[in-house]
């Protein structure tokens, strides 16, 4: 389901029993706990919550059979479990060539059943998997195939923008739509990386509406944000701009070895995308393979629109070369990066 979907259940006081929470929004995930929390008792709180860390399935059912005390239902949260963040993929996904008889796994599928069980109808049990997981894991696959499992996704780029505008009401200030567009450029698409900016934003300008100004004032670029505007500046023929963020990396004492591995990163995308869309694959499932959402993904597709499938993978070989040849000390890192930023230049 989605952490919508979730949410509603939480709010309507229908939660019951055993959740897989996983993705890369860690705030949404922590909003939730945090909601989930407060429906204890005052003055109960320690008799019926139990947090675990790192902990295998007996003892995250061990921990929920206990009966609640003075409320209706007992909270147990189990950080990153064992049995979810070690269990192998599930066998039937291998690219064995030889047929071998494979045993099932009886032990994980007892140990999922008992924390699906109506044993734990008093409780509710949080299994917080931080950041995302591999869906073809038996353990997930059988959460999932339950409904139990709970996706916290990056947010879209309309959708953070609105979150943005939203939650700066709620911290007591006003926004403009471009302001808030500005922050998610600036750094990233998660909220976690956007909160922060928002108060320090409000707290300069509380009585005022903040507009994009603001955010290019106070919000410091992050370097991957920054190599990304690079780019797009420098295949948009925009060079003086991209030589002035150049140059804020290297004043900020980002290394050169750095700026040109995020350069390769981007250059990968870049040429895997282009590759793909020529094939036909569609955008939607691009994004999905690249795990991108929101404005970086808008932005890819459009930077690579316009240029030569060739031109890319070239210059994404360049990188790697240079990487290899700073390395190995035939070249210094600063040589290296300005012949990656002649080459992109040159497009």
């Amino acid at each position: 389901m989605t952490y919508r979907e979730f949410n509603k259940l939480l709010k309507e006081d229908m939660l019951s029993g055993t959740y897989l929470l996983y993705g890369e929004e860690e705030y949404l995930k922590q909003q939730c706990l945090d909601k989930i929390d407060a429906m204890l008792p005052p003055g109960f709180e320690m008799l019926n919550k139990t947090v675990l860390e790192g902990a295998e399935a007996a003892s995250i059912y061990d921990a929920a059979i206990i009966a609640p005390l003075m409320c209706e239902k007992r909270i147990v949260i189990a950080k990153d479990p064992l049995f979810i963040t070690d269990s192998k993929p599930d066998e039937s996904e291998t690219d064995d060539t030889i047929p071998v008889t494979k045993k099932p796994n009886t032990k994980l599928d007892d140990a999922v059943s008992k924390l699906l069980s109506e044993d734990l109808s008093s409780a509710i049990v949080i299994l917080y998997v931080r950041g995302g997981i591999d869906k073809r894991k038996k353990a997930f696959k059988l959460f999932d195939a339950a409904g139990r499992t709970v996706e916290f996704s990056i947010l879209s780029e309309d959708e953070l923008i609105n979150w943005i505008m939203k939650e700066t009401q709620n911290e007591g200030g006003k926004m403009s739509y471009p302001a808030a567009k500005a922050i998610t450029e600036a750094v990233g698409g998660t909220i976690t990386a956007v909160l922060p900016e928002i108060r320090k934003l409000v707290a300069y300008k509380k009585d005022g509406i903040i507009d994009k100004p603001d955010v290019e004032s106070l919000v410091s670029i992050s370097v991957e944000a920054s190599v990304f505007a690079m780019i797009d500046s420098l295949f948009s023929a925009n060079k003086q701009k991209a030589y002035e963020l150049l140059e804020d990396m290297l004043l900020s004492n980002e290394q050169p070895l750095k700026i040109i591995n995020l350069i390769s990163r981007q250059l990968r995308m870049l040429t895997y995308a282009k590759s793909q869309l020529s094939q036909g694959i569609s955008r939607m499932e691009i994004q999905r393979q690249l795990e991108l959402k929101g404005y970086g993904a808008t932005k890819i597709f459009d930077i690579c629109a316009g240029i030569p499938l060739q031109w890319l993978s070239k210059a994404y070989t360049k990188s790697i070369e240079t990487d290899y040849l700073i390395k190995s000390g035939k070249i210094g890192e600063r040589q290296g990066l300005d012949e990656m930023i002649s080459l992109l230049a040159a497009k």
